[in-house]
């Protein structure tokens, strides 16, 4: 017989999703940028009162080492019994559950498709950011 796992089921919801900012550059407008165009992606996690969390996603493409498109999001979460699942202090963050890969994962995907919106008719439009693996952007986390 296999082992038997014990899993939580989480409920969860997006309770709103916020464009925080975005810039963009008149280099945008050149036609040769896209060979050396390199990215940068960052996350925060933010407690917030009651069951909720809030996601910070930035996205950076960067160009002779200078942003030529910035673009920040919020998610906002609800997550049933957060107190269980997930525990803030002032220096870290406890995922008991791995649920923060899911939330990044989500967002993420979802940024995208914003990002696709504001970048089109400019030369970044046929390259839509790159896909990552929530679990390496997790890393960071520490699990109890």
């Amino acid at each position: 017989m296999g082992k038997q796992e014990n899993k939580k089921t989480v409920e969860l919801s997006i309770a709103k999703c916020i464009e925080v900012k975005y810039t963009t550059s008149s280099v945008l407008k050149e036609k040769s940028i896209t060979e050396n165009i390199n990215y940068k992606t960052e996350w925060k996690a933010d407690n917030l009162e009651g069951d909720s969390i809030k996601l910070s996603l930035r996205f950076h493409y960067i160009y002779k080492g200078e942003d030529v498109f910035f673009y920040e999001c919020a998610f906002i979460y609800n997550i049933k019994n957060k107190a269980e699942i997930i525990l803030f202090s002032d220096t870290d963050i406890k995922d008991r559950v791995d649920i923060l890969p899911i939330l990044i994962s989500i967002s993420y995907s979802t940024m995208r498709g914003m990002i696709a919106i504001r970048l089109k008719d400019t030369v970044l439009q046929d390259m839509p950011i790159p896909i990552i693996n929530p679990e390496e952007a997790f890393k960071k986390v520490d699990k109890d």
